[in-house]
């Protein structure tokens, strides 16, 4: 009689319900999407009410990235139960990954009203107020994550970089040190640490941040952009820029940019832009200004990268104007100050070496110069009295024409150059590493949604059918 109930099939649905959406969730465990997916669409067909395959079926979708379905799965769930503050939360995480901030906040700031433990939900609410700007909204809500869950990593963080960008540079610290003693591995809490002890001018602490961000992530090419700028901040700071160590901290930087795969692969052409930004500069600052150029003109030849292009070409205008090798008569014909008075010293010294090279005999005997040379004898001398002045004193007339030639050609060796307008030149930052809820916090749901479908009293029960059956 016990066994014909056991085996009926009206009494065997919600344990194979329950058997097929625990399958779907090992299978996720285990990555293997395609298999989880069918168990748990399986489950969903035995069951009129799959409030939890759906939700099982929307994590799968978020570990396979694909947000869109994961939305609508989690919607699915939430037909089934609409105070389901579990799927609602997922489905605002769909929609943060989705960059649909403004919704997101809208789904969490309904689901976490009557919500008793607020950690995960106000976190993501804080993050999403604040990609959206909304700073004050967002310290509310990460406040509140902190204090239902002091160990809160990604609030911390969030809490920190707020801080930073407002300029709280103690009460970011303070929230990164609780962040780092908390989980030392985690590479985003070191990079932001080092970009907080930059901006107070620790740069020995700031270098040793970012050395450990980028031992923990090595695939972060940011992290290496952060470090080489640390090492130019650093050797800016210490050291006079003639100096050994001045030229040595920058070639380590920009040896480092050279080797990294951030300067070989075209992918990601911002990344790449300031990378070859930051090598010109650096050679730029040593006096490697071929290799600085070489960069430069690499960087601007790159699509994509219009926050690098107007800094890179005036630092490339900036060397070319200082490496220039100037004609003579530039100097004196260039504007600027004292533009007129060069300009008239120009016309008056050629004047006058003209006038005396014409001025001797034999000028007036050659085709070309004969007439001018007829003229200047007219104005300037008694007839056949220029013949009796370059007989008595040739030496005298030969020394003017070379002083004043040397003179006039005297810019040509370097004592002077044309003046060039100042440019003012902008040193950017590298682009920060993104703060991010990680994918991983699904694991936290997914328990819970383990948990509530092996809860004490319908896993006591399952457990007597399942040693009956």
């Amino acid at each position: 009689m016990e066994m014909s109930r056991i085996l009926d099939p009206a009494g065997k649905k919600p344990v194979l319900e329950m058997l097929r959406t625990a399958k779907g969730f090992a299978l996720d465990a285990l990555g293997r999407y395609e298999e989880a997916l069918k168990a748990f669409e399986s489950a969903r067909k035995l069951s009129g009410n799959g409030k939890i395959s759906c939700s099982g079926k929307g994590i799968v979708f978020s570990h396979r990235g694909e947000w869109k379905k994961a939305l609508e799965t989690f919607d699915t769930a939430l037909i089934f139960d609409p105070k389901d503050a579990t799927a609602s939360v997922m489905k605002a995480f769909a929609l943060i990954r989705l960059q649909d901030f403004e919704k997101a906040a809208e789904v969490l700031e309904r689901s976490t009203v009557e919500k008793t433990d607020p950690d995960l939900p106000s976190c993501l609410l804080g993050f999403a107020f604040s990609k959206q700007g909304g700073f004050e909204k967002a310290l509310r809500a990460y406040r509140k994550a902190t204090e239902a869950n002091p160990k809160n990593i990604h609030a911390r963080n969030g809490l920190a970089e707020i801080y930073f960008r407002l300029g709280n540079s103690m009460g970011a610290l303070k929230e990164l040190e609780a962040s780092i003693a908390e989980a030392p591995e985690n590479a985003f809490s070191r990079s932001l640490k080092g970009r907080v002890e930059l901006e107070e001018q620790a740069c020995e602490d700031a270098l040793e941040s970012f050395r450990r961000a980028l031992a923990l992530d090595t695939e972060d090419q940011r992290l290496l952009l952060w470090d080489a700028y640390a090492r130019y901040m650093c050797a800016e700071a210490s050291f006079e820029e003639n100096s050994a160590r001045f030229r040595y901290m920058l070639l380590a930087a920009a040896g480092k940019l050279e080797k990294a795969a951030i300067c070989q692969e075209p992918e990601d052409n911002e990344l790449k832009a300031y990378a070859l930004y930051f090598l010109g500069l650096f050679y730029c600052k040593i006096r490697y200004f071929r290799k600085a150029s070489e960069r430069l003109e690499e960087c601007l030849k790159l699509e994509n990268s219009r926050k690098v292009k107007q800094p890179a070409s005036l630092l490339l205008k900036s060397i070319r104007v200082r490496n220039r090798r100037y004609a003579w008569w530039e100097w004196w014909l260039a504007p600027g100050t004292y533009g007129f008075i060069k300009k008239a010293g120009f016309g008056l010294i050629f004047l006058l070496i003209f006038s005396l090279l014409l001025s001797h005999p034999a000028a007036s005997t050659l085709p070309i110069v004969s007439w001018p040379a007829a003229i200047v004898s007219q104005i300037f001398y008694q007839p056949g009295e220029n013949n009796v002045l370059w007989a008595l004193y040739e030496k005298e007339y030969v020394s003017s024409i070379l002083i004043l030639s040397a003179l006039l050609f005297l810019p040509a060796f370097g004592f002077g150059r044309p003046e060039q307008e100042e440019l003012e030149l902008e040193t950017l930052t590298p682009p920060p590493p993104d703060f991010d809820i990680p994918v991983s916090i699904l694991e936290e749901f997914t328990e819970k949604l383990e948990k509530s479908l092996f809860s004490p009293e319908p896993m006591r029960e399952s457990i007597e059918k399942l040693g009956k059956f």
